[in-house]
């Protein structure tokens, strides 16, 4: 048993030893995070193991607890010539149930140790996938998903949709409450935005006041599901301790035609923001590789029930 202890306390210390040693980087390149990954597929397979093993244990000091007590009983009932010649029988399974509680005792630690390192590792990789201060997604995973949906698109997959959005004066609003109100203001945005925006819609924070989502769905219908949610945001007020403030959103949203790369239809969605800021802001266009429109000209069904 030492000698399976001691393998377990060496994979664990060589896991623990390799994420401690890069404890410090401030961010995980892919390749690291599959690295994390499967550091962590290790943990938990080593994890499930050690409590396989440690029940396997305690059923076996359980069983020769019963064993001594019914040594004892039947001694105490026998007579002389009928007694179990008990004594070494007895200091054997003493030795052997201090053993095994001891075997359980160390099998608890490495448990215990196993799981810390499991929730580091599990922190330390959403860390590096999210934003700080808004929860979402930041842009590295962002780009790497919308990559993957491209992929998958060149390959004869679905279709998605790919909006930019922009809060409008954002500066003005730091300027004007406080750099509390403007965070207070993009943590709120979040939650609108994945709250409205529902399950299975990729949404990050891109930068700055700037946030991006993925929809698998079409163009119209994903400019239909934006639209709703600039209006509400729109006749909102958003609060902070003892301020208020209005907020509007540019959009400016695309979708996958004949590109070469996923950078086409991000630069589509980027020119079609710009152009709703340069028309008043509060606005959403839409570019289909013909330029930026706005929603009305895209054909957008007005029915919910309406399929593509």
């Amino acid at each position: 048993m030492s000698y399976v202890i001691g393998l377990i306390c060496l994979a664990l210390g060589l896991v623990v030893g390799w994420f401690l040693g890069r404890r410090s980087t401030p961010a995980v390149p892919p390749g690291n995070e599959r690295d994390l990954n499967r550091m962590l597929q290790l943990l938990g397979d080593l994890g499930t193991w050690t409590d396989e093993y440690s029940g396997n244990v305690s059923s076996y000091q359980q069983q020769l607890k019963h064993l001594a007590a019914a040594v004892r009983k039947h001694n105490a009932a026998a007579s002389s010539d009928q007694q179990v010649d008990g004594q070494q029988l007895m200091s054997l399974l003493e030795q052997f149930i201090t053993g095994s509680e001891r075997v359980q005792s160390r099998l608890d630690a490495v448990e215990c140790e196993l799981e810390s390192r499991t929730r580091q590792i599990k922190d330390y990789l959403d860390q590096a996938r999210t934003d700080g201060l808004t929860g979402l997604l930041n842009r590295r995973v962002f780009d790497e998903e919308l990559e993957k949906r491209f992929e998958r698109f060149r390959a004869g997959g679905a279709s998605f949709s790919l909006a930019l959005i922009d809060v409008d004066h954002f500066k003005s609003i730091n300027d004007t409450h406080g750099h509390p109100m403007g965070d207070g203001v993009l943590r709120q945005l979040a939650q609108w935005m994945q709250q409205r925006l529902g399950a299975g819609v990729t949404v990050a924070r891109y930068g700055g006041d700037e946030f991006a989502v993925i929809l698998d769905e079409s163009v119209s219908r994903a400019t239909e599901r934006l639209e709703t949610l600039r209006r509400a945001i729109a006749e909102s007020t958003f609060r902070w301790e003892d301020h208020s403030v209005k907020v509007t959103l540019s959009i400016g949203i695309s979708q996958p035609i004949d590109d070469a790369s996923s950078l086409s239809v991000l630069r589509r969605a980027d020119e079609a923001l710009y152009a709703a800021k340069a028309m008043g802001r509060n606005h959403t266009l839409v570019d289909e590789g013909s330029g930026a429109q706005l929603p009305d000209a895209v054909e957008i069904s007005t029915d919910p029930h309406r399929k593509d």
